[in-house]
């Protein structure tokens, strides 16, 4: 394989993984939100406080929206994990993302199991967060560009989290 269409595969999974991260977002914004919408119709709400929508303060809902940011910040990686690992295996080794690009995941050792997926999964919300960590731009650079060449230069295009999961990630209908 080439080096530009290993570099189109790697562009389609990145494309792929950005698609399903983005879906997940949304679900778990929206439900934590409708969550909130709940709570406050249901709670009283004392607005002669702090949160007194006349007040140049946070309102009570920005309030509750606030309250949950951890909620998100903590539930993301898991309900990533359980949606990326569960359709992994139960949708032959593809995503929505995975079906948008026309790519999808397979074992080196024949069946994909859900402990490979749930392994891969697993170290790939892991790499993403260490480059998400990287504050310095330059140090990003290298580690992104690092990180990139990984499938690039390996045989059957594998990022790290592939290699250690004995899977990669193949054009759909291969």
């Amino acid at each position: 394989m080439k080096i530009g269409s290993k570099l189109l595969n790697v562009a389609q999974r990145i494309a792929a993984t950005t698609t399903d991260f983005v879906l997940v977002s949304l679900v778990l914004g929206g439900s934590l939100a409708l969550l909130a919408l709940v709570m406050a119709h249901n709670a009283h709400v004392d607005t002669s406080g702090p949160f007194d929508v006349a007040t140049p303060g946070l309102s009570w809902t920005e309030g509750a929206a606030l309250s949950l940011a951890p909620y998100f910040l903590v539930l993301l990686p898991l309900v990533w994990l359980i949606y990326e690992a569960t359709l992994t295996r139960t949708w032959r080794g593809t995503t929505a993302g995975k079906l948008l690009f026309r790519v999808r995941t397979i074992s080196l050792n024949g069946n994909l199991s859900i402990w490979q997926c749930i392994l891969r999964t697993t170290l790939k919300i892991m790499s993403v967060l260490l480059l998400l960590s990287i504050g310095h731009p330059l140090v990003l650079a290298v580690v992104l560009a690092a990180f990139i060449a990984v499938p690039v230069f390996t045989v059957k295009s594998q990022f790290i989290f592939d290699l250690m999961a004995s899977t990669t990630v193949t054009k759909r209908g291969t």
